[in-house]
């Protein structure tokens, strides 16, 4: 195959002058440079876009770490409001219970103030 295209430019370039030659040669130079600039364009974007790549990846398996973290305190800070709520119920329960008791005891005032008078 390179055999057959270099004799197709050979035989080609005997029918030119030197002015053709060297502007043939010019072309050939330039269409070489211009693709190897457009393959080293080519393998620069293939490998920023694989670095963007990674990056994003980075980002969304970070962003679905803290989206398990945040329903993990969402559920913890649920669990405590409901153990406060039962243990605030508890403490009201207890308070009314003690209030019947007060109120359904038969220590005075004045007995009160013996007692409190011990201690003061």
């Amino acid at each position: 195959m390179i055999q057959l295209i270099y004799n197709f430019i050979k035989h080609w370039f005997k029918g030119l002058n030197s002015t053709s030659k060297v502007l043939t040669l010019l072309l050939l130079f330039a269409l070489s440079y211009g693709a190897y600039i457009t393959i080293q364009k080519a393998i620069y974007k293939y490998k920023y876009f694989k670095t963007i790549e990674k990056e994003v990846t980075t980002l969304r398996d970070s962003i679905s770490q803290y989206e398990i973290r945040i329903t993990d305190l969402i559920e913890k800070a649920k669990t405590t409001t409901i153990k406060s709520q039962k243990n605030s119920k508890q403490i009201d329960d207890k308070l009314t219970q003690d209030e019947k008791i007060i109120d359904n005891t038969t220590v005075t005032n004045d007995d009160l103030d013996k007692f409190l008078a011990k201690y003061d």
